[in-house]
């Protein structure tokens, strides 16, 4: 089994229309059998690959390139900036 995530981000005008596509884990499940998969990602202020803006951003998990689940989580940006 593959397992891969894609985070989907806001462009300017708020709407979500970026995604990139990450590798997580390949690995081998008998028939019944679970995995726990953890992964920390980053979004920090100043990354120079692309900026991070508030709003709602999703995370979706795929699985053998199929999406099996996917969830909705917002940024803000903190008051003393």
């Amino acid at each position: 089994m593959i397992a891969d995530y894609v985070l989907h981000y806001p462009a300017t005008e708020g709407r979500l229309t970026g995604r990139n596509f990450y590798k997580l884990k390949r690995l081998s499940l008998a028939k019944r059998e679970q995995a726990t998969l953890t992964k920390r990602h980053l979004l920090r202020p100043g990354m120079t690959t692309r900026t991070i803006r508030p709003g709602r951003h999703e995370l979706e998990l795929l699985l053998n390139g199929r999406t099996h689940t996917k969830h909705a989580f917002w940024v803000t940006v903190p008051a003393s900036h």
